[in-house]
């Protein structure tokens, strides 16, 4: 089987991981997700599956087997250690692989939170103290999580804020925000405006992070983009292969997100709605699109998708709410996008924002947002 390779920019390539003794699930980063085994104690040695080092670490890390004998290789730094069989299962003790004589693990190990953290570097960007506190009992609030993505074997962060008032009787509205092409998640930008917004309105928000900078998967040229009449129809936007590879992933790295968070939480299903700004504007509009069937509404913000090579009937049930600001340098842009949905029959209106830039706008936005979400609502 060919190796999978990774884009240039991967959004998420983590560095500290927290395992627990007899818990199905781990950090990374910071970012809750599932184990296919509990790690278990044995002779004062902690145990992790092989399968399961291999999803924590990704694409990083190699593991090749030999009988009893296991050589594994991260930042091209090797390290054999014997296999433990337990059910069928082949474990290695954390022990043999994370230590500083192997030259690239630390380890520390806490006996009253029970965690055991793994580095997989000495100076990680980010240390999981956050998994050896409360991520794994963490119920409300900003909820840091990550799904493992068969497509590129490998952990896809998202983040989904559950408001106080949530009851698993009681289905609460879903919206999703979509990032722009500087950020990887929206609750660092306006975490307060979002949470406000969650707690008032009774909204779940979720805020995917991505596989890389994929647009979201849309292949549609921007408006802003100016994109000249005679171009290539079946390659409008000029993807490259690369990007042709990428820009599919992008796009089942978010909906997994959204499958996963309608299938995990109570989820009023018929009041879903999505929104996004820049890259997330255009992502919002493919999106939109592409699965017209889950959303009530939605909000393109700061940017928008050339509408010569997008399929607009696919939204004509689906009202939109085009935010910009007054000082984004592509304010008339987007009014002539705004403009143009109109003329093509699209229940749409707009908000302005006045003396906000392509980054500030949405922000100042968000309740003017959700109040255009409620207003459709069934």
């Amino acid at each position: 089987m060919l190796p999978i390779r990774q884009p240039l920019n991967p959004y998420f390539v983590p560095s500290s991981f927290c395992f627990k003794t007899g818990e199905k699930k781990a950090t990374a980063d910071g970012c809750l997700y599932d184990l296919i085994h509990a790690p278990f104690m044995e002779h004062d040695l902690l145990y992790i599956s092989l399968e399961d080092l291999q999803r924590s670490f990704g694409p990083q890390l190699t593991i090749e087997t030999n009988g009893t004998k296991a050589e594994i290789t991260l930042n091209e730094l090797r390290t054999e250690c014997e296999i433990k069989m337990k059910e069928e299962t082949a474990f290695i003790a954390a022990e043999n692989i994370f230590n500083d004589t192997a030259g690239f693990f630390k380890k520390r190990f806490s006996n009253y939170l029970g965690s055991f953290v793994c580095l997989a570097k000495k100076k990680p960007e980010k240390f999981d103290g956050f998994g050896m506190g409360y991520a794994f009992t963490k119920r409300v609030g900003i909820l840091h999580r990550a799904l493992y993505m068969e497509a590129v074997k490998q952990l896809v962060p998202y983040h989904v804020y559950i408001p106080t008032v949530y009851d698993e009787s009681k289905p609460l509205k879903l919206a999703v925000v979509l990032h722009g092409l500087g950020g990887q998640e929206n609750f660092e930008k306006a975490g307060g405006p979002l949470c406000s917004a969650a707690e008032k309105y009774g909204y779940i928000i979720l805020s995917p992070n991505g596989y890389a900078r994929g647009m979201h998967g849309s292949e549609f040229p921007m408006k802003r983009d100016f994109v000249p009449d005679d171009v290539d129809p079946s390659n409008p936007a000029g993807l490259d292969e690369e990007q042709k590879r990428i820009y599919p992933l992008c796009e089942q790295a978010d909906m997994n997100a959204v499958f996963h968070v309608m299938d995990e939480y109570a989820i009023d299903k018929n009041n879903v709605f999505l929104f996004g700004n820049s890259m997330g504007s255009d992502g919002t509009f493919h999106l939109g699109q592409k699965y017209n069937t889950i959303w009530r509404a939605i909000a393109p913000c700061g940017g928008g998708c050339d509408l010569r090579f997008y399929p607009v009937d696919r939204i004509k049930n689906i009202p939109v709410r085009v935010v910009i600001g007054t000082e984004d340098p592509g304010y008339e842009v987007v009014h002539e996008l705004y403009q143009e949905l109109l003329k093509k029959g699209i229940n749409a209106s707009i908000t302005e924002v006045g003396g906000e830039a392509h980054g500030t706008a949405w922000v100042k936005a968000i309740d003017d947002i959700f109040t255009f979400f409620n207003e459709q609502s069934v």
